[in-house]
């Protein structure tokens, strides 16, 4: 259940899905696999749109790098056509979550780095190139739809 685990999967899968000739006979049960676990991790959303540092974790601060990375696995898979874009409404609330933790045109937030299998810094948050980056190609995806307002 870890967050930014599950983000760094869905994001490698839905990148990898992008670019992968979809005539291959492998391509069709990666692509269900991806959809199967980006809409199973939506149900971990919490109201504000975000993610925690582990998704099962019902309170404790939002990780803003794990919300990124798979609002933006979403967002390129209902552009991919492999999710419903039924969840575009999902995504756009996570989206607009971000408002509160961009400071100085960084996204704060963002649970530090692992300090080894299964030792996450519970306590340390802050501006991390891990939930800018991701932010930034969710904006990206999000611009496509044609709907983006600034």
């Amino acid at each position: 259940g870890w967050g930014r685990g599950v983000g760094w999967f869905l994001t490698s899968i839905a990148i990898s899905l992008k670019y992968m000739d979809n005539s291959l006979k492998e391509y069709k049960t990666i692509r269900e696999t991806f959809k199967s676990v980006a809409i199973s991790a939506m149900e971990y959303q919490h109201q504000d749109g975000l993610f925690k540092w582990s998704l099962l974790a019902h309170k404790g601060p939002v990780d803003t790098s794990a919300s990124a990375m798979i609002l933006y696995a979403m967002a390129l898979g209902i552009n991919l056509g492999i999710i419903d874009p039924c969840y575009r409404g999902a995504v756009k609330k996570g989206y607009n979550a971000f408002e509160p933790y961009i400071k100085d045109g960084k996204v704060t937030q963002a649970m530090g780095d692992c300090r080894g299998f299964a030792m996450y810094p519970q306590f340390e948050y802050g501006p991390y190139p891990w939930s800018n980056a991701f932010f930034l190609l969710l904006d990206s995806e999000i611009r496509n739809w044609g709907e983006y307002k600034s």
